[in-house]
């Protein structure tokens, strides 16, 4: 048991180096260190991990340096964020190692990692990096158009990642973002003469489209920040229809088969017949009973009607128009029965008992069809978001 352990660790180191040596001879530097690093972690005395480490060290190193002065040598203020990218890697790097350190062979002999101190040239690649973002963002945002003030925008943001507040990077933002999106105005509006209830309108026009808006797309529902709009939407509210209180009754029967008391089973000489035990033979007595229902059912419906109107907001020219509905429906049943009240089926039985009710008004009845209205609206400015990133 014990010689299968010492084999199965033996095993595990040896594919441990082949792993680091297969990955240097990739270039994947980084990941043979991390694989050397945490072999050593649990073991400071293994050579071949630790000599493994030293060479993706200086590989690693070596390919950094290279890079960097490549991209120094460019003079392009592109290139600084890549360059303390670079710079932290390397930062990152040293530090994974500097806690294993010394690192010596069973020879005697101490391996050799560079460490540099970076403090200062990750400094002077982080300011340099936050003014390329920032001059580059300035720049485009002076083009004065959306898709300039967009990609600015994400510049801006790019600076915060080297430093939360640099200049007046927070005041650029905001800029970049007024500039960027498209402002979509809504509002309502109604055929003369057509009496919506209170709020009726306001609740419809207030709902929230933004949730559900493309990037850059933002609803408005008043006009008082800005003078212009790059999409007007307006919900017009054309025509009202109410049916008549009407009431209608229906007249039908119900019967059932019941069971009501015994007959006697008798022999032909018209004798009662016992059982085997001596007992009079009864056989059940069913009969048929029966009930008159008039049922009556109250019915009033509404429906309002219109449509959402898509217009630039600059050329006043309609873009698209799509008709929108919502509808209410009143219905309340109530029954009366004659005769045997055990003939009536369960459902019908629920019924009876009900009383009629006073109509709702035809207001109330409007405004039971905003939900479905607003279902309505919704889903004809959903299907057409795509028109306001445009």
């Amino acid at each position: 048991m014990k010689h299968f352990f010492y084999l199965a660790l033996a095993t595990l180191f040896f594919s441990g180096c082949k792993s680091i040596e297969k990955n240097i001879n990739a270039g994947n530097y980084d990941y043979a260190i991390d694989i050397a690093v945490k072999k050593l972690q649990g073991n400071k005395k293994d050579d071949e991990v630790m000599k493994g480490l030293e060479l993706a060290y200086q590989k690693a190193t070596e390919k950094d340096k290279l890079r960097i002065n490549q991209l120094k040598s460019s003079e392009n203020a592109a290139f600084w964020p890549e360059i303390y990218m670079t710079y932290s890697n390397m930062d990152n790097r040293q530090n994974k190692i500097i806690p294993l350190l010394p690192l010596i062979m069973k020879s005697g002999e101490v391996l050799k990692f560079e460490t540099m101190n970076l403090f200062a040239v990750k400094e002077e690649a982080r300011t340099n990096a936050a003014e390329y973002y920032y001059a580059e963002g300035k720049r485009l945002l002076s083009v004065g158009k959306k898709t300039e003030a967009r990609s600015a925008f994400q510049l801006f943001q790019n600076v915060k990642n080297y430093f939360a507040y640099y200049k007046d990077t927070e005041d650029l933002i905001n800029e970049a973002y007024a500039k960027g999106i498209n402002k979509v105005f809504v509002l309502a509006d109604k055929k003369n003469g057509i009496l919506l209830p209170p709020n009726y309108e306001e609740d419809l026009v207030a709902m929230d489209f933004q949730s559900k808006a493309p990037d850059w797309v933002v609803f408005f529902y008043d006009n008082a920040q800005f003078k212009t709009f790059d999409y007007i939407v307006r919900i017009y509210f054309a025509e009202i229809q109410i049916t008549p209180e009407t009431v209608k009754e229906t007249h039908y029967d119900e019967s059932k088969e019941i069971q009501e008391g015994y007959d006697y089973l008798k022999d032909p000489k018209g004798n009662v017949m016992k059982d085997s035990l001596g007992n009079d033979i009864k056989i059940p007595k069913n009969i048929i009973i029966s009930a008159h229902i008039t049922e009556s059912q109250q019915n009033k419906a509404s429906k309002v009607m219109g449509e959402v109107e898509i217009r630039d907001g600059f050329s006043n020219k309609l873009v698209d128009k799509v008709a929108v509905s919502g509808g209410a429906i009143f219905s309340n049943f109530f029954a009366a029965y004659t005769g045997n009240k055990a003939a009536l089926r369960p459902e019908t039985l629920a019924k009876i008992g009900n009383r009629p009710v006073n109509f709702p008004t035809d207001m109330q009845m409007v405004d039971k069809s905003k939900d479905e209205m607003k279902n309505s609206i919704y889903r004809a400015i959903y299907d057409r978001m795509e028109i306001f990133t445009k």
